[in-house]
């Protein structure tokens, strides 16, 4: 089981598995790499979903091409921090 966090406090679990609760804002894409971005009250994240390592995910983000269909999501992931991440934002999911 995973520990549920609001995405303002997405840096406080680096290299952790973490369910955020919030929506789905928008997606973007590359190739074989999806980056869905979530948003809750708090803040935006954006993740990374891979077709070779999720192709169930893969395939229903981009089902939900660029949040259509804007709803509730709890997405769980480990959190990783970027180099290029700004201040009072994070990434990775």
């Amino acid at each position: 089981m995973t520990t549920t966090i609001a995405i303002e406090n997405a840096g406080k679990y680096d290299g952790q598995e973490v369910t955020i609760r919030g929506w789905l804002y928008n997606i973007r894409e590359s190739g074989k790499l999806v980056f869905p971005i979530f948003r809750d009250g708090t803040g935006i994240i954006q993740g990374v979903c891979s077709l070779k390592e999720n192709p169930e995910a893969f395939a229903a983000l981009k089902g939900d091409r660029h949040g259509q269909n804007p709803r509730g999501a709890a997405r769980s992931g480990r959190l990783r921090n970027g180099r290029d991440v700004h201040p009072g934002s994070a990434k990775g999911v």
